[in-house]
């Protein structure tokens, strides 16, 4: 993330960690690469196996998320409705008392796109295999299809597993909290019977 100069010093240090991350993973990823036609019959197979990643919504605000799965090698599938003009991605860790996830902000021409990556789910913990396969399906059919190769560049794997890391435990701190919230709220229950 590019913040001014005065303005990112005045980050809480976990957000000045974060956007080091963020920019370290974003500087060091390799471009994508095409799949080979074997790999490419694989994915397609795997699409129309499984039409939840190629069926989207149009309304609310589902219209902005990508589908996401994972291959039976580990690899993560993202797939998008709009084609996206030069394939890259920014990740963005996010935390709330709802949770915590990691997400894939997605450039395209039509809507801004992210992929969703909830601690716990398989998507993300497939992110560590540091492969991410980006499909463009519109109408029935493949547009494009690029994949991410994380691992081709060591900075760029390092800073990911960094920002799972910190995700992990933002998830962690937020059940936790919960947990403390409900204990309470049933303890007054209790008390008050």
């Amino acid at each position: 993330m590019d913040f001014p100069k005065d303005e990112h010093q005045n980050l809480p240090a976990i957000e000045r960690e974060h956007s080091r991350l963020v920019d370290e993973f974003t500087t060091n990823l390799p471009p994508p690469q095409t799949p080979s036609s074997t790999d490419r019959s694989l994915i397609i197979k795997f699409l129309n196996a499984a039409p939840l990643l190629t069926t989207f919504q149009k309304r609310g605000l589902q219209r902005f998320l990508a589908n996401v799965g994972v291959m039976n090698d580990g690899r993560v599938v993202i797939t998008i409705t709009s084609i996206l003009a030069q394939p890259k991605f920014m990740v963005l860790g996010w935390g709330s008392e709802f949770g915590a996830c990691l997400r894939l902000l997605l450039p395209t021409a039509k809507t801004p796109t992210q992929a969703v990556f909830i601690p716990g789910d398989n998507p993300f913990e497939a992110l560590h295999s540091n492969r991410i396969i980006l499909c463009c399906y519109r109408l029935g059919r493949i547009h494009s299809m690029q994949e991410f190769r994380i691992d081709a560049s060591e900075k760029a794997c390092k800073a990911l597993e960094q920002l799972i890391a910190m995700c992990i435990q933002d998830e962690l701190k937020y059940l936790r909290l919960i947990d403390t919230l409900m204990t309470q709220i049933l303890s007054e229950r209790i008390v008050s019977v």
